[in-house]
């Protein structure tokens, strides 16, 4: 990397960060002055750097990385190798939420199963017993066969039907 290509990543990312805070050049100089880096805790001093009017020391770059609380290195990568890895790392955020979610409603699908389960036991019970008659018989018939249909469905079958789901959507193809 040029030292063009590293000065210009310091003062995008100086300022991508800062703003990602949501804070003002004079918040950073304050916070600054509040670690003793004087040199750096005034407004002006930080819009020069962020513009490349003034460079920055090597102690000057570590105190404002503390300061943003991210390596060194995040300044002074290009930003668009920053955003690839903040892209991926938001994604890999977004896939263990999606995980936690599968678990909870694999959960709560088996949770419903063995509810249904025992509930069909009933209706079994009291079938066999002869409370059921008439046309109350023939509709408990049908309601036990979408017992049983409910029954049959699986957690695998619910992991396979989303895996061919998004293959459709998606094209296919990848590592699901």
């Amino acid at each position: 990397m040029s030292e063009t290509t590293v000065s210009r990543s310091f003062r995008e990312n100086l300022r991508r960060q800062r703003e990602a805070r949501n804070w003002t050049q004079g918040d950073l100089a304050r916070y600054l002055r509040d670690t003793g880096a004087t040199a750096l805790g005034h407004q002006t001093t930080l819009a020069r750097l962020e513009s490349g009017q003034r460079a920055v020391r090597l102690d000057e770059a570590v105190t404002i990385a503390r300061v943003l609380d991210i390596t060194l290195d995040k300044l002074l990568v290009t930003p668009e190798a920053v955003a690839a890895l903040d892209q991926a790392a938001d994604l890999a955020h977004d896939m263990e939420g999606a995980h936690r979610n599968i678990s909870e409603a694999v959960t709560t699908f088996l949770a419903a199963r063995e509810g249904v389960a025992q509930g069909r036991a009933g209706v079994v019970h009291y079938a066999e017993a002869g409370v059921y008659e008439g046309p109350m018989a023939q509709h408990v018939e049908e309601m036990l066969a979408l017992i049983d249909k409910a029954l049959s469905l699986t957690v695998d079958d619910a992991v396979a039907h989303g895996t061919k789901q998004w293959e459709l959507e998606t094209g296919g193809g990848g590592d699901a």
